[in-house]
């Protein structure tokens, strides 16, 4: 009789199992653990819940409690201990038990699993109560010892869940308040459930008790603020803390966590407010211990970027003060040298291939340790001029080909042609507003990207940018700061998005969440905290901008348009569901951030393979696929923002770029976020939206200039942040 317990039941593949060489064994198992992951990414809303169950368990004062047997049970026990060194907590806060007790955690006691009224008895003992929640482990979900320690807990008024790796019967699911059910299929060796069902067990739990932990404070940003130091790796472990969190020497950290008694979060509070040990206690003990999205145990008025403790009071810098800062509209903070301003000429030719965008952008320094990038309220900003040189019908169509079929030849001389394009612009630009060349202090060039490769398995990525730094500066005699993403790349990085950077420094609002999504050639979306707390900042490309759109309406027209002029083609058509439902299976929206891509995922070819499939013959059927890809492209970024982003935090979801001019991306948007408010124009982004991206172009020149470096790894994937850009000088003025 076949058993019809999914984890009990025999493994084709691995039939052959006796007879593999070692080589061909470690690949057959590699593939088998790919499903365990895979399984848990399946019930990602079941896990979710299980942390919010246990979150609440916590604040209640209640206990996260594992109960299982054998590698179940162990695997509880272990998640269990490490707690407590990891993140600071009791140890009564989350507890494991095992059939059996602490003599099976080293020697297999199998016999104890089938004793439910053990189980029951392990509850009592416990005093397990209404706070409480208690999750069964049992990968086959039959454990006797699981479901009568449950039963027990229940009938003391605990909520409780079950994880298993079987598919749940339906009077489980009714039984408990969350189940987890990772289908990770039959064991390489049949049975041994310390395999797949055990890894994938792993993840449950780790995802569980970090979120929850995540949830209560014991975080800041992904730095272990309540860390036990309690040997010397964890020592060296709280020091690193301290250096990230705090941009100091380790002579300094190590100063400030031995004054805080080896209390990291204590530590952070003295660095950052500028006070002793039981101050900082004090003030921590006053904000609950903690908070997220911010420096520990500071209210958010008082974290350090928004006000400036100086001579032991606080001066608020955006506060009134004496007369503006020579061209700009801001006045210096009262007592703090103001830097020298720095205008600087930012230069974008976006993957949509409109043209190019000249920002001349005048920035200063008022607040801050010159040495350390400034955040937010640190910097008064101008932008003295933004215009946009629309590509000629041929150049356009020379970047196009270029991006499909570039010889070395063809890439060359584009190179050369796009510098000079780039300084006319420019020159131009400087022309209109009065100002020479000599009056910039730097060019910072983006250049036209021809190719993002993002880095993948066993391989770094690399990208491309064209229009030659040397021929902007030897046209107008000016430093040229270029190639931006390749630093960062190079340190491990997506070199993908930069601008969040300059968004988090030019765009916070204080007291107001904003995500920034940019609907160029490609998407990409830029969340900003609250709070202005630089490690909060989440930013990824979300897939297709209006690339697709384009590509198809050229198509569809034989060149005549170039894109769907006020959503009239997408309002026509009706979405193909069925092909839909196919474009959304690409595997880049199942990737997480850090994420980046391109034309080599959304381009031409994309367009290619559609096309192929439905044949448009008629303009009805153009309009069919224009409005299917509209729809792909606005399901693309509101799954991405569901999946990514904290909207139930967010108070405004800004669009930019030029699909943010299309009627039918916005309406489709609109109704997708709903109800959280999807907002256009200058107004509600504060900058001309089609200056956002070479105005924060401006910004990381700026910061190359300063030597400050303007990455956010979290948001790329690099190792660390680097000063981003090469600089070509430019030598003597023409």
């Amino acid at each position: 009789m076949l058993d019809d317990r999914l984890t009990e039941q025999r493994n084709p593949r691995s039939a052959g199992l006796d007879s593999l060489e070692p080589l061909a064994f470690v690949r057959l198992l590699s593939e088998e653990n790919r499903e365990a992951v895979e399984a848990v990414a399946r019930v990602e809303e079941a896990v979710a819940r299980g942390i919010e169950l246990a979150e609440a368990a916590l604040r209640a004062g209640g206990r996260l409690i594992w109960v299982g047997a054998g590698t179940s049970g162990r695997l509880g026990v272990l998640d269990a201990a490490e707690m407590p060194p990891t993140f600071g907590t009791p140890p009564h806060w989350v507890q494991g038990v095992i059939a059996g007790g602490h003599e099976a955690l080293v020697r297999a006691r199998e016999g104890a699993e089938d004793e439910p009224a053990a189980g029951a008895a392990e509850m009592d003992g416990l005093a397990v109560g209404e706070a409480d929640l208690v999750v069964g482990i049992a990968t086959s979900g039959t454990t006797p010892f699981v479901h009568g320690a449950l039963g027990r807990a229940r009938s003391l008024g605990a909520r409780t869940g079950f994880l298993l790796c079987t598919p749940p019967p339906p009077e489980l699911v009714e039984r408990h308040d969350v189940v987890i059910a990772p289908l990770t299929g039959p064991e390489v060796v049949t049975g041994s459930t310390r395999m797949k069902a055990g890894t994938a067990t792993k993840l449950v739990l780790n995802a569980i008790s970090t979120g929850a932990m995540v949830r209560m404070g014991k975080v800041w940003g992904n730095l272990m603020v309540d860390l036990q130091v309690t040997c010397r790796k964890l020592e060296d472990r709280a020091l690193r803390i301290l250096r990230t969190a705090l941009e100091v020497e380790d002579d300094g950290a190590r100063a400030l966590l031995e004054a805080a008694g080896g209390e990291v979060r204590t530590a952070l509070v003295m660095g950052r407010l500028g006070m002793g040990a039981d101050e900082a206690r004090r003030r921590l003990e006053a904000a609950g211990g903690g908070g997220c999205g911010g420096a520990p145990g500071v209210p958010a008025a008082r974290r350090w970027g928004c006000r400036r403790r100086r001579g032991g009071r606080v001066t608020v810098v955006s506060g009134p003060g004496p007369a503006p800062v020579p061209g700009t509209d801001r006045a210096p903070v009262p007592g703090i040298a103001p830097g020298r301003p720095r205008r600087i000429a930012g230069l974008m030719s976006g993957t949509s291939l409109d043209g190019l965008d000249v920002a001349i952008v005048t920035f200063r320094r008022i607040a801050g340790d010159p040495a350390h990038p400034p955040h937010p309220g640190q910097v008064q900003h101008q932008v003295e001029a933004f215009r946009t040189h629309s590509w000629p019908d041929a150049m356009r169509d020379r970047i196009r080909e270029a991006t499909l079929r570039g010889t070395p030849a063809t890439l060359c001389h584009l190179h050369g042609e796009l510098g000079e394009a780039m300084a006319r612009g420019l020159l131009e630009t400087l022309e209109e507003v009065g100002l020479a060349p000599g009056a910039l202090d730097a060019v910072a060039s983006h250049g036209q990207t021809i190719w993002h490769s993002p880095p993948g398995p066993g391989r770094r990525g690399a990208t491309m940018q064209l229009g030659c730094p040397a021929t902007l500066a030897e046209r107008t005699g000016t430093d040229v700061i270029a190639d931006f993403r390749s630093r960062d790349m190079a340190a491990g990085g997506h070199g993908a998005p930069l601008v969040p950077w300059a968004d988090h420094l030019l765009l916070h609002r204080e007291g107001r969440s904003r995500a920034l999504q940019n609907l160029g050639g490609m998407g990409n979306v830029t969340w900003l905290p609250a709070d202005g707390e630089r490690r909060q900042v989440r930013a990824f490309d979300t897939g297709p901008g209006v690339a697709l759109l384009d590509e198809c309406v050229r198509r569809a027209t034989d060149g005549a348009e170039s894109f769907d002029a006020e959503g009239r083609r997408a309002f026509r058509g009706q979405v193909d569901r069925t092909l839909l439902a196919r474009l959304l299976e690409h595997p880049f929206l199942r990737r997480l951030p850090p994420r980046s891509t391109g034309r080599e995922a959304f381009g031409p070819e994309f367009v290619d393979a559609v096309v192929d499939r439905v044949s448009p013959r008629t303009e009805a059927d153009w309009n069919r696929l224009v409005a299917t890809l509209t729809a792909f492209t606005i399901e693309t970024v509101a799954r991405s923002c569901r999946d990514h982003l904290p909207l139930s935090r967010t108070h405004e979801f800004v669009l930019t770029g030029g699909g943010a001019r299309n009627p039918a991306l916005v309406a489709g948007l609109r109704a997708a976020l709903d109800p959280l408010p999807v907002c256009v124009g200058a107004e509600s982004l504060g900058v001309d939206p089609d200056a956002r991206e070479a105005v924060a172009f401006a910004a990381l020149g700026w910061a190359h200039l300063e030597g400050w470096p303007a990455g956010l790894p979290r948001v790329t994937g690099a190792r660390r942040a680097c000063v981003l850009g090469h600089r070509t000088p430019g030598g003597a003025r023409p």
